[in-house]
């Protein structure tokens, strides 16, 4: 099962991981959107896709509650990374730890709120992908 999320190809002995084939990340989200309108609506995080990535994003969401600083361990680790990669972190820490507060600030359940904060934390970890790949991802996060 791993293979399959990690991107793998079937061969005569099974499910084999694929160097050349990079990590699939699905995450479907109902919405809804008209140009009528002013506002945007967000449905849900629908459970189609790989479950234990839903999780692990949902867990790495709680730690969002915290405020957003570089402590000396994650320095260290961002030193072995590119200053873009750092730059998009930076970036993400800094605007979900913000919409944590305001989302828990307006009275919202908590579930929810670390629901929204993982949705968006996928987008963050999908410009870093492109970003190490070298594909154009469309973050304004810049070194």
């Amino acid at each position: 099962m791993a293979a399959r999320a990690s991107g793998a190809r079937l061969t005569s002995a099974g499910w084999r991981p694929s160097a050349s084939t990079p990590p699939v990340l699905i995450l479907i989200v109902a919405g809804f959107s008209s140009r009528l309108t002013r506002y945007r609506r967000q449905g849900g995080i629908t459970r189609t896709g790989n479950a234990h990535v839903r999780r692990v994003l949902v867990e790495a969401a709680w730690r969002y509650r915290f405020p957003a600083r570089k402590t000396r361990t994650i320095q260290r680790r961002a030193e072995k990374t590119s200053p873009a990669v750092q730059a998009i972190a930076w970036e993400a820490q800094k605007r979900l730890c913000g919409r944590y507060r305001r989302l828990a600030a307006t009275g919202k359940v908590k579930q929810q709120v670390i629901t929204a904060v993982a949705r968006e934390s996928a987008g963050f970890l999908w410009a870093i992908a492109c970003e190490a790949m070298g594909k154009p991802h469309g973050s304004r996060a810049t070194a």
